[in-house]
């Protein structure tokens, strides 16, 4: 239980951490991205208290559903299935 867990803890937080990241790719011109905080436009400083705010708001929705995930998959009992193979003996008549 504890992999599962742990399996889809580490895939949510790739989704909203990456949405993040390429939002940053593509918007962070916006805010100065590549500036140091010291060199930014006042219009920049606008940007980049917002894009803080919002990057907040989805690290704490992602965060909160990661919670509710774990407690979710507390209420089953769950078995890792594995690898199972058979393989065919054959008898060799002599």
């Amino acid at each position: 239980m504890d992999s599962l867990q742990q399996k889809c803890t580490t895939k949510i937080k790739t989704s909203f951490i990456g949405a993040i990241s390429q939002f940053e790719q593509s918007f962070g011109l916006l805010w100065g991205d590549d500036k140091p905080e010291g060199e930014l436009t006042d219009n920049q400083r606008k940007w980049l208290k917002l894009w803080k705010s919002v990057r907040g708001r989805i690290l704490s929705n992602g965060n909160n559903q990661i919670r509710t995930l774990e407690k979710e998959l507390e209420r089953y009992d769950v078995r890792y299935k594995g690898y199972n193979y058979q393989l065919p003996v054959r008898r060799k008549d002599v």
